[in-house]
């Protein structure tokens, strides 16, 4: 919400939004404890003018979308922030890991359809990280080890042979503290890449089907 980013931003302004007035009116109606901390940042969310907002530049709205991002994600569960990085980039952020706790930079696979569109209506498609699971057999992916932003065939022999193409997932034992941060992490067993599906086509016959 950009109003609790600007208020974030701009802590001792937004202080300034809320008078020791406003706190009595809210213990003379018997508001106490949590719900008058809430009512009070209520208040002050609301009283955040549009003028105020404009104030946030490019720069400050690139980042409340990467927090936006993070804060959507499951607990212990990998959020993509930023794909197709350049070299550069890539290289940056693993050198500087240490200084990004809970950050970490990896390569990731896409399908290549070597023939283009050809066979694709039978070969099918996967879902996108953005979608992950499918809703209807989400549980099912669950308890087989896959995350819900995982990406997964969705029909025909993508869907088929998830299995076999999927692979194994290295498991890791995270050891947190009382706040849910990761102190420490322990490879449990290594991944393995998914297996390879050879499929036997006249390509040529393929093609002249879909031409006609």
């Amino acid at each position: 919400d950009k109003k609790d980013f600007w208020m974030q931003l701009n802590s001792k302004r937004a202080e300034t939004k809320i008078t020791k007035k406003d706190i009595e009116k809210f213990k003379e109606k018997g508001v106490e404890g949590k719900e008058l901390d809430k009512k009070i940042e209520d208040l002050r969310r609301g009283r955040v003018t549009e003028v105020e907002l404009a104030e946030l530049t490019a720069q400050d709205l690139k980042v409340l979308a990467i927090k936006s991002k993070m804060s959507s994600g499951y607990q212990l569960t990998p959020q993509i922030i930023k794909k197709d990085v350049t070299d550069e980039e890539y290289a940056r952020i693993s050198e500087n890991l240490a200084n990004f706790p809970g950050v970490d930079a990896t390569v990731d696979w896409e399908r290549n359809y070597v023939n283009g569109s050809l066979f694709r209506s039978v070969l099918g498609n996967i879902t996108s990280s953005e979608e992950g699971l499918p809703k209807e057999n989400l549980d099912s992916y669950l308890v087989r080890g896959y995350n819900r932003n995982d990406r997964v065939g969705k029909s025909y022999i993508e869907q088929r042979y998830e299995d076999v193409l999927h692979g194994t997932k290295e498991e890791v034992k995270n050891i947190t503290d009382k706040s849910g941060n990761i102190v420490s992490a322990e490879i449990i067993s290594k991944g393995k890449s998914g297996n390879s599906l050879t499929l036997t086509i006249d390509m040529e016959l393929q093609k002249k089907v879909e031409e006609s």
